[in-house]
Protein backbone atom coordinates (compact mmCIF):
# COMPACT_ATOMS: atom_id res chain seq x y z
CA UNK A 1 0.00 0.00 0.00
CA UNK A 2 1.35 3.42 -0.87
CA UNK A 3 0.98 6.64 1.13
CA UNK A 4 -2.02 7.91 -0.84
CA UNK A 5 -3.93 4.63 -0.38
CA UNK A 6 -3.07 4.57 3.31
CA UNK A 7 -4.44 8.10 3.84
CA UNK A 8 -7.59 7.34 1.83
CA UNK A 9 -8.25 4.21 3.92
CA UNK A 10 -7.53 6.12 7.13
CA UNK A 11 -10.06 8.82 6.31
CA UNK A 12 -12.65 6.20 5.27
CA UNK A 13 -12.41 4.63 8.75
CA UNK A 14 -13.57 7.92 10.28
CA UNK A 15 -16.13 8.93 7.62
CA UNK A 16 -19.14 7.66 9.61
CA UNK A 17 -18.22 9.50 12.80
CA UNK A 18 -21.03 11.82 13.94
CA UNK A 19 -18.52 14.67 14.19
CA UNK A 20 -15.32 15.29 12.28
CA UNK A 21 -12.59 13.60 14.33
CA UNK A 22 -9.94 15.64 16.10
CA UNK A 23 -6.84 13.67 16.98
CA UNK A 24 -4.48 14.51 19.85
CA UNK A 25 -0.79 13.67 19.65
CA UNK A 26 2.48 14.43 21.41
CA UNK A 27 5.93 15.10 19.96
CA UNK A 28 9.26 15.18 21.80
CA UNK A 29 11.85 17.75 20.78
CA UNK A 30 15.00 16.48 22.51
CA UNK A 31 18.03 18.69 21.93
CA UNK A 32 21.62 18.16 23.10
CA UNK A 33 24.97 19.48 21.90
CA UNK A 34 23.41 21.26 18.90
CA UNK A 35 21.60 18.13 17.73
CA UNK A 36 17.98 17.02 17.78
CA UNK A 37 16.80 13.45 18.31
CA UNK A 38 14.92 12.15 15.27
CA UNK A 39 13.41 8.83 14.22
CA UNK A 40 12.95 7.44 10.73
CA UNK A 41 9.31 6.42 10.36
CA UNK A 42 8.90 2.70 9.70
CA UNK A 43 5.29 2.82 8.50
CA UNK A 44 2.68 5.06 6.93
CA UNK A 45 2.06 7.89 7.05
CA UNK A 46 5.45 9.37 6.27
CA UNK A 47 7.24 6.04 5.85
CA UNK A 48 10.99 6.61 5.49
CA UNK A 49 10.88 10.27 6.55
CA UNK A 50 12.70 11.65 9.57
CA UNK A 51 10.39 12.84 12.33
CA UNK A 52 10.21 13.75 15.98
CA UNK A 53 9.52 10.87 18.35
CA UNK A 54 5.85 10.92 19.30
CA UNK A 55 2.39 9.67 18.56
CA UNK A 56 -1.20 9.46 19.73
CA UNK A 57 -2.11 9.62 23.39
CA UNK A 58 -3.83 6.63 24.97
CA UNK A 59 -7.25 7.19 26.59
CA UNK A 60 -5.89 6.46 30.07
CA UNK A 61 -2.81 8.72 30.10
CA UNK A 62 -1.90 12.36 30.43
CA UNK A 63 -0.04 14.21 27.70
CA UNK A 64 3.17 14.06 29.75
CA UNK A 65 2.78 10.32 30.30
CA UNK A 66 2.21 9.91 26.54
CA UNK A 67 5.38 11.76 25.56
CA UNK A 68 7.46 9.75 28.05
CA UNK A 69 5.93 6.50 26.72
CA UNK A 70 6.54 7.43 23.08
CA UNK A 71 10.14 8.46 23.81
CA UNK A 72 10.86 5.16 25.53
CA UNK A 73 9.07 3.06 22.88
CA UNK A 74 10.73 4.76 19.91
CA UNK A 75 14.19 5.69 21.22
CA UNK A 76 14.79 3.77 24.45
CA UNK A 77 15.06 7.03 26.42
CA UNK A 78 13.61 7.01 29.93
CA UNK A 79 13.34 10.51 31.36
CA UNK A 80 12.10 9.33 34.74
CA UNK A 81 11.12 12.36 36.79
CA UNK A 82 12.66 15.04 34.58
CA UNK A 83 10.35 17.66 33.16
CA UNK A 84 10.38 19.34 29.78
CA UNK A 85 11.64 22.92 29.58
CA UNK A 86 8.65 24.00 27.53
CA UNK A 87 5.41 22.74 25.97
CA UNK A 88 3.87 24.27 22.85
CA UNK A 89 0.63 23.41 21.05
CA UNK A 90 0.58 23.16 17.25
CA UNK A 91 -2.99 23.24 16.00
CA UNK A 92 -3.00 24.42 12.40
CA UNK A 93 -6.10 22.67 10.99
CA UNK A 94 -4.07 21.59 7.92
CA UNK A 95 -0.93 20.39 9.70
CA UNK A 96 -1.61 16.69 9.00
CA UNK A 97 -2.85 14.87 5.92
CA UNK A 98 -4.61 12.41 8.24
CA UNK A 99 -7.06 15.10 9.29
CA UNK A 100 -7.40 17.54 12.17
CA UNK A 101 -4.52 16.65 14.49
CA UNK A 102 -3.46 18.79 17.42
CA UNK A 103 -0.02 18.05 18.79
CA UNK A 104 1.64 19.05 22.02
CA UNK A 105 5.38 19.47 21.55
CA UNK A 106 7.48 18.88 24.66
CA UNK A 107 10.95 20.48 24.55
CA UNK A 108 13.76 18.74 26.44
CA UNK A 109 17.29 20.17 26.59
CA UNK A 110 20.01 17.77 27.67
CA UNK A 111 23.57 18.71 28.60
CA UNK A 112 24.94 15.87 26.49
CA UNK A 113 23.74 13.32 23.97
CA UNK A 114 22.84 9.94 25.41
CA UNK A 115 22.77 6.56 23.66
CA UNK A 116 19.50 5.74 21.88
CA UNK A 117 18.11 2.65 20.20
CA UNK A 118 15.30 2.41 17.61
CA UNK A 119 12.25 0.50 18.68
CA UNK A 120 8.48 0.24 18.13
CA UNK A 121 7.54 2.04 14.90
CA UNK A 122 10.93 3.75 14.50
CA UNK A 123 13.03 2.26 11.73
CA UNK A 124 16.08 4.21 12.87
CA UNK A 125 16.94 6.80 15.51
CA UNK A 126 19.70 9.37 15.29
CA UNK A 127 20.99 12.61 16.76
CA UNK A 128 21.02 15.03 13.79
CA UNK A 129 22.75 18.41 13.74
CA UNK A 130 20.26 21.27 13.96
CA UNK A 131 21.83 22.92 10.94
CA UNK A 132 21.42 19.74 8.86
CA UNK A 133 17.72 19.00 9.36
CA UNK A 134 15.52 19.25 6.29
CA UNK A 135 12.57 17.60 4.61
CA UNK A 136 11.06 16.26 7.82
CA UNK A 137 7.64 14.65 8.23
CA UNK A 138 4.72 17.08 8.07
CA UNK A 139 5.43 20.20 10.20
CA UNK A 140 8.14 18.72 12.40
CA UNK A 141 10.79 21.10 11.10
CA UNK A 142 8.57 24.04 12.07
CA UNK A 143 8.12 22.53 15.54
CA UNK A 144 11.90 22.28 15.97
CA UNK A 145 12.50 25.76 14.56
CA UNK A 146 9.95 27.17 16.97
CA UNK A 147 12.48 26.55 19.73
CA UNK A 148 15.64 26.83 17.67
CA UNK A 149 15.04 29.99 15.70
CA UNK A 150 11.82 31.71 16.69
CA UNK A 151 12.09 31.39 20.46
CA UNK A 152 15.82 31.07 21.09
CA UNK A 153 15.37 28.29 23.66
CA UNK A 154 18.37 26.27 22.55
CA UNK A 155 20.61 25.81 25.56
CA UNK A 156 23.87 23.98 24.92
Amino acid sequence: MNEEQYLENYKTLWASSPFPPIFVTVDAVVIAEGRVLLIKRKGHPGMGKWALPGGFINPDETLLEAVYRELEEETGLDFGDSFPKKVEVFDNPNRSKRGRTITHAFYFFLGRRVPVKAGDDAGEVRWISLDKIENLYEDHQEIIEHAYIKRGFIQD
